[in-house]
Protein backbone atom coordinates (compact mmCIF):
# COMPACT_ATOMS: atom_id res chain seq x y z
CA UNK A 1 0.00 0.00 0.00
CA UNK A 2 1.31 3.12 -0.82
CA UNK A 3 1.78 5.94 1.72
CA UNK A 4 -0.60 8.63 2.18
CA UNK A 5 0.66 12.31 1.60
CA UNK A 6 -1.42 15.37 2.16
CA UNK A 7 -2.05 17.43 -0.78
CA UNK A 8 -2.66 21.01 0.31
CA UNK A 9 -4.61 23.38 -1.98
CA UNK A 10 -2.73 26.42 -3.56
CA UNK A 11 -4.98 28.99 -1.54
CA UNK A 12 -2.66 27.34 1.63
CA UNK A 13 0.66 27.46 -0.41
CA UNK A 14 0.93 31.45 -0.14
CA UNK A 15 2.88 33.28 2.97
CA UNK A 16 1.58 33.84 5.89
CA UNK A 17 1.70 37.82 5.47
CA UNK A 18 -0.07 37.87 2.52
CA UNK A 19 -2.90 35.74 3.58
CA UNK A 20 -3.06 37.99 6.78
CA UNK A 21 -3.70 40.88 4.40
CA UNK A 22 -5.87 39.29 2.38
CA UNK A 23 -7.88 38.12 5.37
CA UNK A 24 -8.09 41.65 6.98
CA UNK A 25 -9.22 43.13 3.95
CA UNK A 26 -11.42 40.75 3.08
CA UNK A 27 -13.12 41.61 6.71
CA UNK A 28 -12.78 45.22 6.20
CA UNK A 29 -14.91 45.12 3.16
CA UNK A 30 -17.65 43.23 4.64
CA UNK A 31 -17.15 45.27 7.29
CA UNK A 32 -17.75 48.14 5.20
CA UNK A 33 -20.96 46.77 3.44
CA UNK A 34 -22.52 46.28 6.68
CA UNK A 35 -22.15 49.53 7.67
CA UNK A 36 -22.67 51.36 5.08
CA UNK A 37 -26.56 51.99 4.73
CA UNK A 38 -29.58 51.13 2.47
CA UNK A 39 -29.82 53.31 -0.64
CA UNK A 40 -33.00 55.00 -0.30
CA UNK A 41 -35.46 55.84 -3.06
CA UNK A 42 -35.69 59.19 -3.84
CA UNK A 43 -39.44 60.62 -4.11
CA UNK A 44 -40.91 63.44 -6.09
CA UNK A 45 -43.61 65.91 -5.83
CA UNK A 46 -45.60 67.21 -8.47
CA UNK A 47 -45.46 71.31 -8.01
CA UNK A 48 -47.75 72.64 -10.89
CA UNK A 49 -49.47 71.04 -13.85
CA UNK A 50 -49.36 73.42 -16.82
CA UNK A 51 -52.81 73.87 -18.26
CA UNK A 52 -51.58 74.51 -21.66
CA UNK A 53 -52.82 78.30 -21.07
CA UNK A 54 -51.52 81.69 -19.41
CA UNK A 55 -49.59 79.69 -17.57
CA UNK A 56 -47.52 77.85 -20.39
CA UNK A 57 -46.52 74.26 -21.43
CA UNK A 58 -44.00 72.23 -22.13
CA UNK A 59 -41.40 73.49 -19.43
CA UNK A 60 -37.69 73.51 -21.35
CA UNK A 61 -34.14 73.47 -19.42
CA UNK A 62 -34.68 72.65 -16.45
CA UNK A 63 -35.04 74.72 -12.96
CA UNK A 64 -33.48 77.40 -11.41
CA UNK A 65 -33.00 78.17 -7.72
CA UNK A 66 -32.28 81.40 -6.32
CA UNK A 67 -30.89 82.06 -2.72
CA UNK A 68 -34.58 82.53 -1.13
CA UNK A 69 -35.28 78.94 -2.44
CA UNK A 70 -37.88 80.30 -5.46
CA UNK A 71 -37.52 77.70 -8.27
CA UNK A 72 -37.80 79.83 -11.93
CA UNK A 73 -37.89 78.11 -15.41
CA UNK A 74 -39.25 78.79 -18.83
CA UNK A 75 -42.06 76.83 -20.77
CA UNK A 76 -41.89 76.66 -24.90
CA UNK A 77 -45.91 77.10 -25.61
CA UNK A 78 -48.38 78.86 -23.69
CA UNK A 79 -48.66 81.79 -22.31
CA UNK A 80 -51.46 84.66 -23.13
CA UNK A 81 -52.88 83.67 -26.41
CA UNK A 82 -53.13 87.10 -28.21
CA UNK A 83 -49.00 87.32 -28.46
CA UNK A 84 -49.00 84.51 -30.55
CA UNK A 85 -52.58 83.65 -31.91
CA UNK A 86 -52.06 80.06 -31.96
CA UNK A 87 -50.94 78.98 -28.60
CA UNK A 88 -48.89 81.43 -27.36
CA UNK A 89 -45.32 81.69 -27.39
CA UNK A 90 -44.20 80.86 -24.07
CA UNK A 91 -43.85 82.21 -20.57
CA UNK A 92 -40.99 82.49 -17.64
CA UNK A 93 -42.61 81.68 -14.80
CA UNK A 94 -41.72 81.15 -10.47
CA UNK A 95 -42.56 78.93 -8.38
CA UNK A 96 -42.64 79.73 -4.31
CA UNK A 97 -43.50 77.82 -1.18
CA UNK A 98 -45.71 80.03 0.86
CA UNK A 99 -47.87 78.54 3.82
CA UNK A 100 -46.90 75.06 3.45
CA UNK A 101 -47.66 75.14 -0.21
CA UNK A 102 -46.41 76.00 -3.68
CA UNK A 103 -47.35 79.02 -5.65
CA UNK A 104 -47.03 79.43 -9.38
CA UNK A 105 -46.23 82.40 -10.89
CA UNK A 106 -46.30 83.89 -14.20
CA UNK A 107 -43.74 86.53 -14.59
CA UNK A 108 -43.98 87.15 -18.72
CA UNK A 109 -45.52 85.40 -21.53
CA UNK A 110 -43.40 86.01 -24.71
CA UNK A 111 -44.64 87.68 -27.41
CA UNK A 112 -44.34 87.28 -31.22
CA UNK A 113 -41.20 88.76 -32.99
CA UNK A 114 -44.24 89.77 -35.99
Amino acid sequence: MAPRTKTVASIFKINLQARTAALVSLAILVAMFALLPGAEAQTYTILHSFSYGPDGAYPQAGITMDAAGNLYGTAGVGGLPNHCPLEGCGTVFRVTYKNSGWQFTTLYSFQSGK
